[in-house]
């Protein structure tokens, strides 16, 4: 991939993309994040504890409660019958029975904040990250954790490419995206400061979300100080300033499917695809957010499908027969 190419491949949608408002949580309860183990299996997560499945593609959703009343971050299948659930004041919550009933799981990360989970399935090489840079790792499943790192700032993402490359990311004290990440599955992490390049200006910038495909393959995503999203796939580690394109809202996840299908969503109902590997990207303004800070706060691709979920409770749902 080459960074150039994508900085003039941004273009806006002249035909009607159809992503579908499928389901709406009662009184507009913030939804965090979703995951799905295939086209038909999925889980979101909410406030007060509360999780939402479906076993058929979204047509359905079932709203149950995990027995804690505190706000769920992130959610990730480690097969069909265990789930990992985290959330704030150091919850951390795994399903054995594929979602029905939930346990909490002891951990060294005590009372802190914890914002996203990821398990690469087939090693069992797990990462949690949180308040205050903490980051604790698995390497069973979640059966175990080991606390790595702890400081004063704090990691809102991570990603597990393979058994062996991740990373953690978010913002430091000073405002600018700072990130970690390891070679060997979270043993050891290396540490960066992270600012987008835009117009060549070096940026402050908060990193909101990431995807790699590889070590030195990926795009980081987040948000500019005047309310514009960036995105980066100039992969220099150790370099501070990477290369940005930019959209007009800021990007708060994005997701791929396979190597080609990219989606990235965020503030305000911007929605943009990719059908060559993120070389270029359409803008989709589809969805009927009601304004008043409503945003996406999650997309998840899973084959040809697309689900995304709004900080107001909404689900929608996209197929995506062939590309554009």
């Amino acid at each position: 991939m080459v960074i150039c190419t994508f900085l003039s491949g941004i273009s806006s949608a002249t035909s009607k993309v159809t992503w579908k408002h499928i389901f709406s949580l009662p009184e507009k309860a913030p939804l965090q994040a979703i995951d799905f183990l295939d086209e038909m299996t999925g889980i979101a997560v909410s406030i007060q504890g509360t999780i939402l499945q479906t076993f058929d593609g979204g047509l359905n959703w079932e709203i149950k409660k995990t027995g804690c009343d505190e706000m769920l971050n992130d959610v990730k299948y480690i097969d069909e019958e265990n789930v990992m659930v985290v959330g704030n004041n150091g919850t951390l919550l795994k399903s054995t029975d594929g979602g029905n009933t939930f346990s909490a799981v002891k951990h060294p990360g005590k009372k802190a904040d914890l914002y996203a989970v990821d398990i690469h399935r087939p090693s069992g090489k797990s990462i949690v990250c949180g308040q205050n840079n903490l980051i604790i790792y698995s390497y069973d499943w979640g059966k175990n954790w080991v606390l790595k790192n702890i400081a004063l700032r704090k990691f809102t993402g991570a990603q597990l490419s393979n058994e062996n490359f991740g990373l953690v990311f978010g913002m430091n004290t000073l405002f600018t995206g700072y990130l970690g990440y390891t070679h060997d599955g979270g043993s050891n992490f290396a540490f960066q400061h992270l600012s987008p390049v835009v117009d060549n200006k070096v940026m402050e910038g908060e990193i909101t979300d990431a995807f790699f495909f590889d070590t030195n393959d990926g795009y980081i995503v987040g948000g500019l100080p005047d309310g514009r999203g960036f995105i980066t796939n100039e992969v220099e580690w150790q370099k501070s300033g990477w290369q940005a394109g930019t959209f007009p809202e800021v990007i708060a996840a994005i997701d791929f499917s396979g190597i080609e299908l990219g989606v990235v969503a965020g503030k305000h109902g911007i929605m943009a695809e990719s059908y060559n590997s993120g070389i270029t990207w359409t803008i989709v303004h589809q969805f009927e957010l009601a304004g008043d800070g409503e945003e996406i706060t999650d997309v998840e691709l899973i084959n040809k499908t697309g689900f995304a979920v709004t900080n107001f409770g909404k689900i929608f749902k996209r197929i995506f027969h062939s590309a554009k």
